[in-house]
């Protein structure tokens, strides 16, 4: 992941690379596993739903070393990760718009659903998992990625879903997530005020430091676009860190298919990212 390779590049690096062995703790005269090991690897750890227990455990070891913050402002945000795997072809039904997708109705939600049964029948190699969105006017088919991260933009928990998704309703696996340190502040955009979150912040004693949003015939008050003002301040923060994962681990395209596995690389490239920015911070 941190080098951007895929299975038989990583095979034939190792190969050719001594650091790389001695980083394997490889002998010279050892065999060198093949690609398709990495992949098996990897397909365990997806059924075993083993990523999220290593984030955390790195994330602990990075605590140890004094990277990352244990108490204090928590921000989350969210980003459209690409599928190279969609289907082609004319939709028959509504997609979902960024921001506004519960705006459907339950009738083009159930067109979706039938549409990517015949989908999957008729397109072999579509990922199915996936969704389409439309985001300032373009459209986009893949994963949602949701990330939670501390006031240096180290990340503590990732979330993953399809495309369509609502920012808002993945709040509260985020919070499953995080450890109970980093559960005291929340700070997040528009795309996470609504009514459910508002509640379970104040149900688990969190501070609600989510940005309001308009709404029709209801403008903001003077107060409410003041603290809005004061949030956006911190959200370069999670901004910089979708910005570095996409510049040096090529994040932002699902290199897998399915929802599991895209997760997987969610996961990986979130601690390749605070791995690599752990250094500096040290």
């Amino acid at each position: 992941m941190w080098y951007d390779m895929s299975d038989v590049e990583c095979e034939d690096f190792v190969k050719d690379s001594v650091s790389a062995r001695i980083f394997l703790d490889l002998e010279i005269n050892q065999p060198i596993p093949d690609h398709s090991t990495i992949s098996r690897f990897r397909s365990e750890l997806v059924r075993k739903k083993a990523y999220d227990r290593l984030l955390r455990k790195i994330n602990k070891q990075l605590e140890h070393h004094g990277a990352k913050v244990k108490k204090g402002k928590t921000i989350v945000d969210a980003s459209v990760t690409i599928s190279p795997y969609a289907p082609k072809g004319k939709t028959t039904y509504e997609i979902a718009e960024d921001r506004n997708e519960d705006d459907r109705t339950d009738e083009n939600s159930d067109l979706e659903d039938t549409s990517y049964k015949l989908i999957e029948k008729t397109q072999p190699g579509v990922d199915t998992d996936a969704r389409w969105l439309k985001k300032s006017n373009k459209l986009m088919y893949g994963y949602k990625q949701s990330i939670a991260v501390d006031e240096n933009g180290m990340i503590d928990a990732v979330c993953t879903s399809s495309a369509n998704v609502n920012d808002g309703k993945l709040l509260s696996v985020l919070l499953s997530f995080l450890p109970s340190s980093r559960k005291k502040e929340i700070l997040g955009d528009k795309g996470y005020k609504i009514p459910q979150n508002d509640e379970l912040l104040k149900m688990g004693n969190i501070k609600n430091r989510i940005m309001f949003k308009s709404y029709r015939n209801r403008s903001l008050t003077h107060w409410q676009q003041a603290f809005n003002k004061i949030i956006s301040h911190y959200r370069y923060v999670v901004e910089r860190t979708f910005g570095s994962i996409k510049r040096w681990f090529n994040g932002g395209v699902a290199r897998y298919k399915g929802l599991a596995k895209v997760h997987a690389q969610h996961v990986l490239q979130a601690i390749a990212y605070n791995l690599k920015r752990a250094v500096s911070l040290i």
